[in-house]
């Protein structure tokens, strides 16, 4: 499967976030460094707010570029602040394209482990082509 196009929405320094052409899933781009925590934690805050006007119960998740350490402490945060808001504005299905680094991946996993990302079907790749498939199969 070729890559479907992107139509970007929002650019920001460390965030980008786009819509396939064909309306079926967001992209979402993260590329925090270490020490950006909490940048972070505001551009997932930034990106539900992004996200309404599009009630798209799919997105894909490009986190390569992400270096934050995703910490027990954090992915509550994410469990409680995100995965929950997420579930309510209608998300059933996610697809994580996973950093390199082995904790990292493990990490984003585990957030996803959480009470309330176990309810959000999630699948975990190593190339964008692989989780586009998925996530529209």
């Amino acid at each position: 499967m070729e890559n479907l196009k992107i139509i970007t929405f929002h650019q920001g320094p460390r965030m980008r976030v786009g819509r396939s052409e064909n309306g079926a899933f967001l992209r979402i781009e993260m590329s925090h460094g270490h020490e950006e925590r909490e940048a972070f934690q505001h551009d997932l805050l930034l990106f539900l707010e992004l996200s309404k006007p599009f009630a798209c119960a799919r997105n894909l998740w490009d986190l390569r570029n992400l270096e934050v350490l995703i910490d027990t402490d954090l992915q509550d945060w994410i469990d409680q602040e995100v995965n929950s808001r997420q579930l309510l504005q209608g998300t059933r299905r996610e697809a994580f394209v996973m950093p390199g680094d082995a904790i990292a991946q493990l990490a984003v996993e585990q957030s996803m482990d959480e009470a309330n990302g176990s309810r959000i079907q999630s699948a975990f790749f190593g190339s964008m082509p692989e989780a586009e498939a998925w996530l529209v199969g």
